[in-house]
Parts: structure tokens; sequence; C-alpha cells
């Protein structure tokens, strides 16, 4: 009798000392250990990618070596992350790259492309944090730091900047565009928009690692984030929370790509069919934008450390009725909390 082959599908990604890739390969690990399959790493470089640093641009073809293992002879399947693999090329350029791994099952991330299901986020998500700066702050003059020009992605998130602007009757203005590579080297180009609007409300960066560049310029100039200038991020990364001010920014499940795109694509290898899905995003309201929920949010960390240190000793004493009653007064703040804050981050409480 023999032993049922297992499938094997492949992963290519881009940079995966980067949060957002290894999120994505965590997600893909679950999936592919829950349906008993082989997933096989392709982690090289972005397709003429233009590093932080160039010295290390010159050895990308040495990485990308590992593309050319892909073939039905190796794999069964084949995800590919367009954000990270394609973030340096043309939508054209990355549609060519797809199709040289014909007929080969083939699911992309990120980006959607004729003839490929595709596992993606709402691409409206960048609308909630115009929004909120728009309607809550009344922002009228803010900026856009878009990632590559011609990147898909990049191009979704700018168009949802313009579509707010339109909708509240907001002048677009070219010049108040500045367009990076989805890096933290973007002091540059955040230099450049700053000079040409000095008087600039906010700044929305297409990405959370943009914002590091940002406040490295927003420090040189001495303008107070939160306060002379408000920022919002988008991915909700480590970058986020990190970040002080810690970011605004809207909060994406990259997990749960991974997870679903695998699924997505043992269903079209055995099926022959799968249907594309767009996952839901949220913004995550932090002090970059509203500074005033620094103090809130520390006060009610002085409020659980209390009750955290009544519960221990309750607990080193036997005291039951005592730790219950500290314990429901944990939940009162909590709920008090979210009532007062619904659109706040309160994880650095919890």
């Amino acid at each position: 009798m023999t032993e049922k082959k297992r499938l094997q599908i492949g992963l290519m990604i881009h940079h995966l000392e980067n949060e957002y890739a290894s999120e994505i390969l965590k997600g893909a690990i679950a999936a592919a250990e829950e349906l008993d399959i082989n997933l096989i790493l392709l982690p090289g470089r972005g397709i003429n990618a233009v590093e932080d640093d160039e010295k290390y641009s010159i050895y990308d073809y040495q990485y990308n070596v590992i593309y050319n293992y892909v073939s039905e002879r190796n794999l069964d399947g084949l995800l590919v992350s367009v954000g990270t693999v394609g973030s340096y090329i043309s939508r054209e350029e990355m549609a060519q790259f797809l199709h040289s791994y014909d007929p080969l099952p083939l699911l992309t991330m990120e980006v959607e492309f004729p003839g490929y299901p595709c596992i993606r986020f709402n691409t409206n998500g960048m609308k909630l944090a115009v929004e909120h700066l728009v309607h809550h702050h009344g922002c009228r003059k803010i900026g856009f730091v878009s990632g590559p020009m011609g990147n898909q992605d990049a191009m979704d998130r700018l168009q949802c900047y313009r579509t707010v602007l339109e909708e509240n009757h907001i002048p677009y203005d070219c010049t108040k565009v500045v367009y990076g590579n989805f890096s933290e080297a973007s002091e540059e180009v955040v230099r450049n928009l700053l000079d040409l609007h000095p008087d600039l409300e906010a700044i929305c960066f297409a990405n959370d690692k943009m914002c590091i560049g940002g406040y490295e310029v927003f420090k040189e100039r001495k303008m107070r984030v939160g306060e002379d200038i408000l920022v919002t991020g988008f991915d909700d990364s480590e970058v986020a929370t990190s970040l002080k001010p810690m970011l605004t920014t809207v909060r994406t499940n990259i997990r749960s790509m991974g997870y679903q795109s695998v699924q997505a694509l043992v269903e079209l290898i055995q099926t022959g069919k799968t249907r594309s899905r767009t996952l839901d995003a949220r913004l995550i309201v932090r002090e970059s934008c509203d500074l005033i929920l620094s103090d809130s949010t520390e006060k009610l960390r002085q409020k659980q450390a209390t009750i955290h240190e009544k519960i221990y000793k309750s607990l080193m004493i036997g005291d039951l009725k005592m730790g219950m009653g500290a314990l429901q007064t944990h939940y009162d703040i909590i709920e008090q909390a979210l009532a007062d804050q619904s659109l706040y981050d309160l994880s650095s409480i919890a």
C-alpha cells in the first residue's frame, strides 16, 4: 500500500526580518500544520528592490535565485505575497512574473490579478484614518506619504486619501503627496513634504514603518506629534506601539491572511476552484492623534496595578472574598474604559 503523498506548497515572500512578513508566515505555518501539508518557504527579496542601504541591493539577485525553484515538479501550488515581493515593480511587470509560473495553481496575497484568486485586506481601510482626521479633528491640510509609485497596494491607499478629500470638498493637491518605499528610510521625502507645506495639520503614512523616519524628522524640527502634527499609519505593526507617542493606525489581521491563504490554495489544488476573500480592517486611535489618551491610559494603568496587587495579596493570604472583589473592580475598569473609548486601543492596559 503506497503512502499518500503530502501536498507541497510554496510561500514566496520578501524580508522575513520584517514583522509584516513574519506574521504572514506564522499564519501560514498554523494552517499548514492543521491541514498536514508541507510549506516550502521561498524567502527571496523584492523584485528590482531598492533597499534602505544600496550595498544590500547588489546582492538581491543571489537571494532571488530561489524563485527558480518553483515548478510543477517541486510544488503542488504557490502563494505569492505580492505586497512584499512586488513592492518595487509595476502591476504589468508583476502580472508577467506570476504568469511565468503557469499552469501551477497560484494564489496572490494583498493585490488581485485577473485569473488568480486573492486574499487581501479591504482597500477602504486607509479611508478610516483620513476620515478620522477630517471628521474628528477637523483637519483640512493633510499630507500623504505613499508607497512606491506604481505599486498597486500603495496606489489603492493613495486613492482612499483622494476619495476622502473629494467627499469632504477638500481640494486635492499633488504636492502634498510624496512617495517612499514602505521602509523606515522616509526622512528625505518627509522633509521635502514639510519644506513645501510647513503648515500641514496632519500626515497619513501608507504603512507604519515609514512613520519611523517621519518621527525622526518631526524630532529634528521640534514638532510635537499629537499636538503640532497629527500622524496616522497602516498595519498596526509592533512599530505602532514602539513609537512615542504611540501611533494611530489601521489594524489588519496579517496572520489571518497567511492562514486563510494556505486554506484557499489547498482548496484550489484539491477542487480546481476557490474564492477570493477580503479581510476587514479597523482604526486604532492612539496618542499620535489624541495626545490626551496618554494621560488617561496612564491613570488606567495605575488603577490596574493597584487591583493586581490586591488580587495577588488575596491569593497569598487565602482571602477569597477580597480577591473576588478586586477582580470585579478590574472588570469594571475595563468595561468603563471600553464604554468611554470604544475606538481606542486598550491593549496596553489589559
